[in-house]
């Protein structure tokens, strides 16, 4: 979706598209639970290895990497029946 790729625009391309996906999957319900699971996962592991970088843009990147990742927990959390 053009609208979630502009939205996430200035995260950088591979981030910008995570995050697009990820909202998908929130949005999504009939999403899959691995596939909600994989993708905080890699959300998870890029924020870890992005962890020690500083700066304005860093830290409102990371901020929204750290919502999106909590919006995809919450989801696992709160579908306990599929």
């Amino acid at each position: 979706d053009p609208y979630k790729l502009n939205k996430y625009s200035g995260t950088g391309t591979a981030i910008g598209l995570g995050l697009a996906v990820a909202t998908d999957l929130i949005n999504d319900r009939n999403a899959k639970k691995a596939d909600i699971a994989k993708q905080a996962s890699g959300l998870s592991r890029w924020l870890n290895r992005n962890k020690n970088r500083e700066g304005t843009k860093w830290n409102k990147i990371k901020s929204k990497v750290k919502l999106i990742i909590q919006r995809l927990n919450n989801k696992l959390n709160n579908q306990s029946t599929w």
